[in-house]
């Protein structure tokens, strides 16, 4: 007796490349949903600085990078403060948005930026890789950063060689996890090369191998308030509690932790606790002439292995009685507030 054979349903082909066709045509109209929102919002943006400054936000703007990532090239793209207190414009900036986490935007400057803050003097930021990452959760900052390799900060009519140049420098931010109101702020530095001599510290040489600072700021979110932000940090009782500091600069190295604030004229105050390798090194480095507050204290032999750097009312101190110089106002104070401008929300 022959057994009839099975017929095969043609549904058990049809289900799976019927799933696959409506999954590409929801991706793809989720795509173009979300490639729109990012080009309403910036074209809000740049109607918004046109009418407060004059100066719109970009040129042109071209999209790409369909189906993995949104790309978003801007031409001209300027970034102006209504106060007036920063201008900064490049050639072009690309913008990558994450369609799966559209909170998420890489940026990245292939072309020079060039910018100018309170003093009026335009500077030239430069870089092999300079890139930017802002990672928002709702309306709340969940982490930025910013990196770049052979990173040169100069006058824009500089001579070669002249201004700041990192190998490496990295800065990254995001919300303390024991107080989700202060924010960490991770500074790193490889390969510093000064342009001249840095003034009282002649003697560590141009080059500073390597330079790690840790710091949390207390009430960070009066960072993102509209108004003067510094002012209303300070206000707050906002303070900068340096965690980690770490200094390679030639021959002298160092270790050190301390609190900073802003007094009423935006000056720092606190104290930072120095951990000097070699303290005679430190000290010779600090009294360059013979008539230097630290001079008698060099003279007099070593015994502190810890240095005490006190900032008050506009006066930093040695082991809070040697004055050692003046400290001048913060030349930033006006500076917008730190908050996100808009949320992509497709």
């Amino acid at each position: 007796m022959t057994t009839p054979v099975a017929k095969t349903s043609r549904w058990g082909l049809i289900i799976p490349w019927a799933i696959a066709a409506l999954i590409a045509f929801g991706w793809c109209g989720y795509w173009i949903v979300l490639q729109g929102t990012v080009r309403n919002a910036l074209a809000a943006w740049s109607q918004a600085q046109t009418e407060a400054t004059g100066r719109p936000g970009y040129a042109t703007l071209t999209t790409g990078g369909f189906p993995l990532r949104l790309e978003v090239r801007l031409m001209e793209a300027a970034l102006v403060d209504p106060r007036g207190a920063y201008v900064a414009a490049t050639p072009v900036a690309l913008a990558a948005v994450d369609p799966l986490n559209p909170q998420h935007v890489i940026l990245s400057f292939p072309a020079p930026v060039a910018y100018r803050l309170e003093d009026g003097a335009e500077r030239l930021l430069t870089g092999d890789r300079v890139a930017a990452s802002v990672r928002l959760a709702g309306d709340r900052l969940a982490r930025a950063s910013f990196s770049a390799e052979g990173l040169a900060i100069a006058a824009s009519d500089a001579a070669a060689g002249q201004g700041l140049f990192f190998a490496e420098f990295g800065v990254h931010v995001r919300p303390d996890e024991r107080n989700a109101a202060d924010w960490q702020v991770a500074i790193a530095g490889k390969g510093i090369r000064f342009g001249s001599p840095v003034q009282a510290f002649e003697a560590f040489g141009q080059e500073m191998s390597r330079l790690q600072i840790g710091v949390v700021l207390s009430k960070a979110e009066a960072l993102a308030a509209a108004g003067d932000p510094l002012e209303l940090w300070r206000q707050a009782g906002g303070e900068g509690r340096l965690e980690a500091l770490d200094i390679v600069w030639g021959p002298f190295t160092a270790t050190g932790e301390g609190v900073l604030r802003l007094d009423a004229a935006h000056r720092l105050e606190g104290t930072l606790n120095l951990r000097p390798g070699d303290m005679r090194l430190f000290l010779d480095a600090m009294a360059t002439e013979d008539d230097h507050p630290l001079a008698a204290i060099l003279a007099e032999g070593l015994e502190a292995s810890t240095v005490t750097l006190t900032a008050q009312a506009g006066v930093l101190r040695w082991q809070a009685d040697t004055p050692l110089g003046e400290i001048a106002p913060q030349p930033l104070r006006t500076l917008g507030p730190i908050r996100p401008q808009a949320s992509i929300r497709p």
